[in-house]
Formats: structure tokens, C-alpha cells, sequence
């Protein structure tokens, strides 16, 4: 891909010795700050990150550090336990990790100049990923080129075994139903294992090798995706064992696959650290090439924000983040294809999906404008709009609607509820590019940012500065 199209990182935060892994919290902390965990070759660090996108006050990103943990030893992965919590006296960090030596490390702190680590041996090989049990983070899943993956107590006892047919590369979690876990190896094979029967329920095949990473998508659970080779792979597990769709990625082979927890159809991948640069690309399910392509001096490992659009790779001596913004082109036979799964194209950033008070007004000017998958405040609720206007929002592969709001629609707090739409719809696309404050039509244009929504038999009405746009009609059951 041509040069120009290279996006140097958004933010970044200097460290002091290169940062093998890093790991965003996935879990609410209480706390409107989100926590970060990097670990080096002798260390682990643990800190705060808040970005402007969440507060005006910050200048690009501010992070803190709480606790630095000698570690003793380079630092292979980190999991970050449910337990751990910043609104407790005293504060509660919890997390593991895997090291070159083949031990798990089980830490536990109260942000005081001691903590508490706990050794857990048994693997004998290299550890490659390792998980905590999500609800209540009492037990740990690790896997390892040792053809295992393990399931452990906090006391360091080895509950249950099962044996690969090849290194285990990742392991994952269901959010839900702490019985279910899912195994990727590096043959291509990843299968979901019952923890109460100990046995295979389902298996995934890649069809190629070698698997180098999969994650399980934690805000819908049907899809799976992995980097195997040069590609990434995805599947949905509702309709077949072989990939649901599979494009190129990496010349020089894909290293990692991570979901965002934000958006349910984005997803980034890694390729191989070079002698130089490593290669970050965001991938959205309805765009064909990657929404953004970043580069970073011998990047290392891929985490998301718990809630932002925002990813986060290691590197020698930073950490380098990349907040993504979206613009998508919009074609009939992918909306037809795609229904009724969100296929409009949407802007991911903060800044705009946060909608309230003057935010509004850049980006809707009427009713019925819609803005995809918006992204929750820092208390998990969807931003506050005006009566007028409408919020489409992307959960399990349904489409729910917020439409012509009328005071019997607000619940006893006066906040919005969504209702579920299956009527038939119809779509009217524009061709939209952002201008300082306002939005104008653009004649022409395959690039667009915002939708009007009608139901079936009724056109929405139009902004003022739509009129100017390019107009494609789209119908779509659902």
C-alpha cells in the first residue's frame, strides 16, 4: 500500500526498556480511568491511562504509573483478573503473568511498596497466552508449546488438563458461561472445550497453517477470528467449521488478531516485527481493505481499550497507540449481503459519539439522523441526544433503534430505552465530508459518515446541509 496511506501512532507514552507485552484491562476497575499493564524484560508496570476522547481536560493521553513489579525475568503475556478494583480501600491489583522461565506468576496488590506473588509451575514448555475466568476471576487458563492447555486454581493447583494435537497458541474465555473456554492451535485447530464434561463440544479449522493467533469475540460470540500465515481468517460458528471469510494482511506473516471491545466488526492485526517497523492494521467486517494501516519501530503484542476505538502495541522504550476513525464506502450488494447487521458507514471517535450539548450540532442537524454502533460514556450508558434524533446501536447482530423519541418512550430516570425494530427499512446514503464544525455534501463522493434512517413507506426528513449530497437508496429486511 502506497506510503502516504501510514498512520503514525496518536499518542505515545515513553518507557524505560522494551515492552515485550502490554494488556488493557478488559474489566470496570470503578473507576473512570482505564487500567494498562506493560511488562519488559525485568519488570512489570501497571499504571492509568484517560485520553481526551474521554476528558477535555487531557492533553492526548495522560498515564499514571501505580506499581512497578520486579519481575526477574522477560515477560511473556498478561491477564488481567476481574478482582481487581479501584474504588475498594485499600485498592485491589490482581494479574498473571507467563515467563520465559515457563512459570506463571500470580500477582496481588494494594498499591503499597510490597505485593504478594505467587509461582505457579507445571508447564514445560513455552507459555504462549493465558486468561482469567471472567466473572469471578478464580481460576486461570494458560497454554503452551507443550501440546497442554491447563486449568488453574489461585492457589496454583492444576485443576484440569487437556492434551493438543500441537502448541496451544491462544485461549479464551466465554464472558458468560464460565464452562466454556475456546483453544486455538497453532495446526490451525481451535477448539471449544466443556469444562464441566472436560471434552471437545466444537472445532474450528483453519485450513492452513501456521495459526499464530485467535481471539474470541467477547461482544458476540458467534465470531471468531485468527491470523494464520499471511491472513486473517474469520468464522462464524452458527453456519460452519471453515472461515466465513479470509483476505490477505501481512507479506512477511500475520502475528496477532484482536477484537475490539467497542465494535463487534473491528478488529486489528500485527504482522512479524521487522528489523525496523512492525505493521499495525484495523480491519472493519464491511470494508474490503484495512481502515487504517500504522507502523511501529519493533512493535510488540495488541490490546484494545475497554471501551474506546483505540489499540495499543509495545515497542523499544513506548507504547504507542492509535485511536481509530472510520470511513467506509458504502455499496449496494454489501448492505444486501450484510443484512440486517449494521453496513453504514460510521466515524469512530470519542469526540463524536459522545453527542451531548454543542457535540450534537456538528454532526446532526435534524431527526432521524443516524450515527452506528455510539460508543458508551464512562458509567457503560449510551450518550444522552436530543428527542429528536435517533441512535443506532449494533448488539448481537441485531439492529435496535432509537426513533422519534416521545416523552411514554423514557424510562422513571428519564433516560432513552431502545426499541427493537424489525420492521422493513429503507436507507438513503449520502456522500458526506467533514468541514470544521459542519458537515457538507460532497457530489460524487463514495465516502460517507452519516445515514438518514426511514421506515418502511415514510422518507425521513433532511438536514439542511444534506440536500447537496448524492443520494443511493437501499432497502433491507430484518
Amino acid at each position: 500500500m502506497p506510503d502516504e496511506t501510514v498512520r503514525s501512532a496518536s499518542y505515545t507514552v515513553p518507557c524505560e526498556d522494551y515492552v515485550h507485552v502490554v494488556e488493557f484491562s478488559p474489566f470496570d476497575c470503578g473507576s473512570l480511568v482505564s487500567l494498562l499493564a506493560y511488562g519488559g524484560n525485568q519488570y512489570v508496570v501497571v499504571g492509568t491511562c484517560r485520553f481526551k476522547e474521554e476528558d477535555t481536560e487531557v492533553e492526548d493521553v495522560e498515564f499514571t504509573s501505580l506499581q512497578v513489579f520486579l519481575h526477574g525475568v522477560r515477560v511473556d503475556a498478561i491477564a488481567w483478573s476481574p478482582e481487581t478494583r479501584l474504588d475498594k480501600l485499600p485498592p485491589v491489583i490482581r494479574f498473571c503473568t507467563a515467563a520465559a522461565d515457563r512459570k506463571i506468576r500470580l500477582w496481588t496488590s494494594e498499591l503499597q511498596n510490597s505485593c504478594d506473588v505467587k509461582v505457579i509451575e507445571g508447564h514445560t514448555s513455552y507459555i504462549n497466552h493465558l486468561v482469567f475466568e471472567p466473572a469471578e476471576g478464580k481460576q486461570i487458563a494458560s497454554v503452551s508449546d507443550d501440546h497442554t492447555c491447563r486449568v488453574w486454581d489461585l492457589d496454583g493447583n492444576e485443576t484440569i488438563s487437556f492434551r493438543l494435537r500441537s502448541p496451544g497458541i491462544s485461549v479464551c474465555w466465554h464472558p458468560e458461561d464460565n464452562c466454556k473456554l475456546m483453544v486455538a492451535e497453532k495446526k490451525g485447530t481451535i477448539r471449544f472445550y466443556d469444562l464441566l464434561t472436560q471434552h471437545a463440544i466444537l472445532s474450528l479449522d483453519s485450513g492452513q497453517v501456521p495459526l499464530m493467533s485467535a481471539d474470541w469475540c467477547l461482544t458476540n460470540t458467534i465470531k471468531v477470528g485468527a491470523v494464520v500465515a499471511n491472513d486473517w481468517v474469520i468464522w462464524d460458528i452458527t453456519r460452519s467449521s471453515y472461515p466465513l471469510e479470509k483476505r490477505p494482511a501481512h507479506v512477511d506473516k500475520a502475528r496477532h488478531f484482536r477484537w475490539s471491545r467497542a465494535n463487534e466488526n473491528l478488529f486489528a492485526t500485527t504482522g512479524y516485527p521487522g528489523k525496523i517497523n512492525s505493521q499495525l492494521l484495523v480491519h472493519h467486517l464491511g470494508h474490503p481493505q484495512p481502515v487504517m494501516i500504522g507502523s511501529a519501530s519493533v512493535g510488540a503484542d495488541l490490546s484494545w481499550h475497554r471501551s474506546l476505538p483505540l489499540c495499543v502495541i509495545g515497542g523499544d522504550r513506548k507504547l504507542f497507540f492509535w485511536m481509530t476513525e472510520i470511513w467506509l464506502k458504502v455499496e449496494p450488494k454489501v448492505a444486501k449481503r450484510q443484512e440486517p447487521a449494521v453496513f453504514i458507514a460510521e466515524r469512530l471517535s470519542m469526540r463524536q459519539k459522545n453527542c451531548t450539548g454543542a457535540h450534537i450540532d456538528r454532526f446532526i442537524d435534524s431527526a432521524r439522523i443516524i450515527i452506528c454502533s455510539p460508543i458508551p460514556n464512562a458509567t457503560g450508558e449510551l450518550p444522552s441526544l436530543d428527542r429528536d434524533a435517533c441512535v443506532v446501536g449494533e448488539t448481537d447482530a441485531m439492529l435496535f433503534v432509537l426513533q422519534q423519541l416521545n416523552p411514554e418512550d423514557e424510562d422513571k430516570h428519564g433516560k432513552l430505552k431502545c426499541k427493537e425494530n424489525t420492521r422493513r427499512r429503507e436507507l438513503f446514503f449520502f456522500s458526506k465530508k467533514s468541514t470544521g464544525d459542519s458537515i457538507k455534501g460532497e457530489q460524487g463522493s463514495s465516502q460517507v459518515n452519516c445515514a438518514m434512517f426511514g421506515q418502511e413507506g415514510v422518507r425521513p426528513k433532511e438536514s439542511p446541509h444534506m440536500t447537496s449530497g448524492k443520494e443511493s437508496k437501499i432497502s433491507c429486511s430484518s
